[in-house]
This record gives C-alpha cells, sequence and structure tokens, in this order.
C-alpha cells in the first residue's frame, strides 16, 4: 500500500496537484511510523560497507529503513528460516557479494564469530580474492522477521541480512529469483539453530538446489 500511495503522490506532484501530493504524503509518514526498524549487530559493517564481503547497499542506513518499509507489502515467507520474511527491493543500489569461480580464482579460508559477534558460534568461510568490484545487482532482497513490541505499541521489524546477485544464468525463467542460503548456513539453521521448519524431503531438495548453485561461487574479497 505504501508504495502505490508514494507512486500516486509522485504522479500528482508531476501533474501539478501539489496540495493533493502533500497530503497522501503525510499519510505516508503516519503510515511508516507504526513501524520501529531494528538491523541486527554488525548489519552496517557487513552490508553498507562497500569494502566488506557481502552484498551491501549503496546508501545510508536511513535510506535502506525506508526502501524497506515501501516494499513491505510485498513481503513473502522465506523458504530457509521459520518465522521469517524476504521483502523485495529495487536492485539498482545495491552490489552483489557474490564471485563466480574460475581456474584462476583464489581462495582464503577464515574461522570467525558469525556476524562479528563475539557472543555467537565461529563459522569456516571461504572468500574469493579479487581486484575487481563488485557487480551491481541484479536482484535484491532484506530477510526480516515482525514481531509486536509492548513497550512502544508498534510492530518490530527486525533486518537479519540482504539478499543481492547477478542473475548469470541461474535464473531458471524465474520472474523473482532467489539465490539459495549456501549449504553450511542451512546446516547451522537446521541442526545448530533449529530454526528450519522444512520436511526432511523439503530441505534435501532445498540443499541440493544450494550445493548446485554455491559449488562454483564463493563470497567477495578486495585483493
Amino acid at each position: 500500500m505504501i508504495k502505490e500511495l508514494i507512486f500516486m503522490a509522485n504522479h500528482l506532484d508531476e501533474i501539478g496537484f501539489h496540495a493533493e501530493a502533500n497530503i497522501l504524503d503525510g499519510l505516508i509518514k503516519s503510515a511508516k511510523t507504526i513501524f520501529d526498524v531494528h538491523f541486527i549487530g554488525g548489519f552496517e559493517e557487513k552490508h553498507l560497507n562497500p569494502n566488506s564481503s557481502f552484498s551491501h547497499f549503496e546508501g545510508s542506513q536511513e535510506e535502506l529503513e525506508n526502501l524497506i518499509l515501501d516494499n513491505l507489502d510485498q513481503k513473502i515467507p522465506s523458504p530457509d528460516k521459520a518465522r521469517a520474511f524476504l521483502v523485495p527491493l529495487p536492485a539498482e543500489r545495491f552490489k552483489s557479494g557474490i564471485v563466480s569461480l574460475d581456474d584462476d580464482s583464489k581462495l582464503v579460508g577464515s574461522f570467525e564469530h558469525h556476524m562479528g559477534d563475539p557472543d555467537r558460534e565461529r563459522r569456516k568461510g571461504w572468500r574469493a580474492i579479487t581486484n575487481e568490484e563488485k557487480q551491481t545487482a541484479d536482484y535484491a532482497w532484506a530477510a526480516i522477521s515482525e514481531s509486536f513490541s509492548s513497550i512502544t505499541g508498534r510492530d518490530l521489524i527486525t533486518v537479519f541480512t540482504i539478499i543481492a546477485g547477478v542473475m548469470g544464468e541461474s535464473k531458471e525463467d524465474e520472474d523473482n529469483f532467489i539465490e539459495p542460503m549456501n549449504p553450511q548456513a542451512m546446516m547451522y539453521n537446521r541442526y545448530w539453530g533449529e530454526s528450519d521448519p522444512r520436511t526432511p524431503e523439503e530441505f534435501d531438495k532445498a540443499l541440493k538446489k544450494s550445493f548446485l548453485f554455491w559449488r562454483d561461487k564463493a563470497m567477495y574479497q578486495r585483493g
């Protein structure tokens, strides 16, 4: 609904109905204030930093927050995690942290606290060392959860991560492609966090898709 109101307000401005557009702008602002948005610890370093090894947004946290709220009504259930949703975002200002590997690729391993949080478990990871810039993404999603805060009386949106990538040959004629979560993250959710809601058969099918996607890819690391 917010996205439609923004479109209408812009259209009214374009055709000279400025007073009416201002009224809609007020409604849009009021609609957004019913939400509190929280980004988990380490999010800024991971997804707002062009030098990070992950996909990032080329803008401020406030701009990203508004972008999520503008597209919140288009959210879909996350296939990988219980009580989570994916919000589609315009991809133009996102850079993908995914690197496709070839014979000349050089990899570096790590064993670091998840999301850089010293209170979280350490995880193994591989990154591809490159001097190339990150590619502009073809798709972008925000992974979120929703809850109600009895303290503020407003809905709380928690933003976990940004998923952004380049279609390449992996689109498979899907209109809304979502890259699979990598196999290790899937197994952490399944066996460590126990937050994966799928049946064994569903999980096996998803794990196969994840393996086939990630077998020749790694996350970015500036050389």
